[in-house]
C-alpha cells in the first residue's frame, strides 16, 4: 500500500470519527423510533441510522461493532445487520451482543441475519441440489468456506444466554 493511499485512509478514519457523534446526536433529536442498521455496506435503509465499519457515502455512519458502541444505554429500540457477524471473530460476536444489551431500550429487538454454513457446506459438496442451487447463482458469495462462522443456533445459545437476551428465534430462508 503506498503512504499516499495509507495516509488517505487515515483522514478517512480520522473524519469519520471525528464527525460520528454529531451525525447519531441529530439522528435522535430527529427521530422518535431509534433504527440503527450494523455493517450497512451499501444496502442503507430509509429512516434508519445507517453504520459501517467503511462507510461508503456521507449518509453512513462510522462504527466498529467489536469496540463499544457509540449509543447511550437502553436508547436503541431497533438493531438490524445482514451477512456481518460472520466476518468477526466470536469473541467480537459476544462484545457485539452486549453492546447491543447495554444499548438496546427494554423491549428492543435484534435482527441478525447470516448465512445458513450447512446450505454453504452443500453449494460445495453438491453445487446440482436443487434447494441450494438457486441460492448459488442468485448469491455473491465469494468467500471461501473456512472464513464463515457458524450461524444460530450454534454460536447464539451461548452468547445470549451470556449477555441476558430472550426470545431468541431462528427463520430460515433461502
Amino acid at each position: 500500500m503506498s503512504p499516499e493511499h495509507r495516509s488517505s485512509d487515515g483522514f478517512r478514519l480520522r473524519w469519520w470519527k471525528l464527525t460520528r457523534d454529531r451525525r447519531i446526536r441529530r439522528y435522535y433529536k430527529v427521530h422518535r423510533v431509534i433504527k440503527i442498521s450494523l455493517g450497512t455496506g451499501d444496502h442503507t435503509r430509509s429512516g434508519w441510522l445507517n453504520t459501517d465499519y467503511e462507510p461508503l457515502n456521507k449518509e453512513i455512519v462510522f462504527v466498529d461493532v467489536t469496540k463499544r458502541f457509540p449509543f447511550p444505554e437502553q436508547s436503541v429500540d431497533y438493531f438490524h445487520t445482514e451477512h456481518m457477524i460472520e466476518h468477526v471473530p466470536l469473541s467480537s460476536a459476544q462484545f457485539f451482543m452486549n453492546e447491543c444489551y447495554r444499548t438496546l431500550k427494554p423491549g428492543g429487538k435484534i435482527r441478525i441475519a447470516t448465512p445458513d454454513i450447512m446450505k454453504l457446506a452443500r453449494l460445495l459438496l453438491d453445487p446440482d441440489d436443487a434447494e441450494v442451487a438457486d441460492y448459488g447463482r442468485c448469491s455473491n458469495f465469494r468467500q471461501p468456506l473456512n472464513r464463515l462462522r457458524p450461524s444460530p443456533p450454534a454460536w447464539s445459545s451461548t452468547t445470549t444466554c451470556e449477555t441476558g437476551v430472550t426470545n431468541l428465534s431462528t427463520t430460515k430462508r433461502l
